[in-house]
């Protein structure tokens, strides 16, 4: 993409932008409108005593996990993917600068 020109750049940007905001917008409705349901549903069941949530397990679980990602991510590894994203972008500017406006267009 780097070696095309700029309007080409700028095209291919915007028609890959607009292409993921109009997947984002027709399957992001469906899938967070799921997921909200699904919250709700276990947590008027809870209510309800129609099932019980052990939540000092589930909290315990939930800062295993924590800290096993950040052990296994670390800040040096966060640091470098935002060096490598700014890069891409300092090298792809036309190309982002399409896609960020075609992204806009297609959840518009």
């Amino acid at each position: 993409i780097t070696k095309g020109s700029v309007a080409k750049q700028i095209l291919i940007g915007a028609s890959i932008g607009v292409c993921s905001g109009l997947v984002l917008t027709r399957v992001g409705k469906p899938a967070s409108a799921a997921i909200g349901g699904t919250l709700l549903f276990i947590a008027v069941a809870n209510n309800q005593g129609w099932i019980k949530i052990n939540w000092s397990a589930t909290d315990k679980m939930v800062n295993k996990a924590r800290k096993k990602v950040e052990e296994l991510e670390g800040k040096k590894a966060q640091v470098s993917n935002f060096l490598r994203a700014k890069r891409f972008i300092k090298r792809n500017i036309s190309f982002v600068a399409g896609f960020l406006g075609g992204f806009s267009l297609g959840v518009a």
